[in-house]
């Protein structure tokens, strides 16, 4: 995973890796797994094959994972867009079990697979809705908004445009948008993606 960690792209590296680690995925732990999701999510390479190869071999051994394990796995899943519904279940369901024992930085990756699961997979929940409530403000704890000069100069410059907006626009699922006008639902993302990105590992 050292290139996903310095979030280097190498795409004829990744797709030749992932065609040898597809057939090879039972002789993974379950570290290792969760490494090669997360490298592959982390980098941004479209390994659909792969990714689903890694949860129909990691759903069944969920038992083997330790917590920040699962955690990872699980933003992996989100990020790559790629569990199944049967999956995002089981995922939630473990999840919800092992709630009292997660530290902050590891709900806030089950709450970004959380906030997928209810986008691809609508009828997905929590038997208990309050670990809904939990997850969110474990996520509120951990995110620190750090607008970037760039964004300030870009804000600056639409107002004098006559774009009234608000800066660093907080969503009610907690995340935090650049510049937007919530009336109007119209929205601007100066830095992008890897704000969701960094740090998480």
């Amino acid at each position: 995973s050292a290139f996903g960690t310095a979030g280097v792209k190498a795409p004829e590296l990744f797709e030749a890796i992932a065609a040898v680690a597809s057939t090879r995925l039972s002789e993974f732990k379950s570290q290792h797994l969760t490494n090669t999701a997360w490298a592959f999510a982390t980098v941004g390479v479209n390994a659909t094959g792969l990714f689903d190869a890694i949860a129909d071999a990691a759903i069944p051994r969920l038992r083997e994972f330790d917590l920040q394990t699962f955690a990872n796995m699980a933003w992996a899943f989100a990020y790559a867009s790629c569990a199944k519904s049967d999956q995002v279940a089981v995922i939630l369901e473990t999840a919800a079990k092992a709630y009292p024992y997660f530290k902050d930085v590891e709900l806030t990756q089950i709450y970004l697979f959380w906030q997928y699961a209810r986008s691809e997979h609508p009828h997905s929940c929590f038997s208990d809705s309050r670990l809904e409530d939990g997850l969110r403000e474990a996520f509120l704890r951990q995110s620190v908004v750090r607008p970037s000069r760039l964004q300030r100069d870009v804000s600056a410059a639409l107002r004098e445009l006559g774009w009234t907006h608000t800066f660093e626009y907080v969503t009610e699922e907690g995340f935090s948008v650049d510049m937007a006008q919530p009336g109007s639902k119209h929205a601007i993302e100066v830095d992008g993606p890897p704000h969701y990105v960094k740090d998480v590992r």
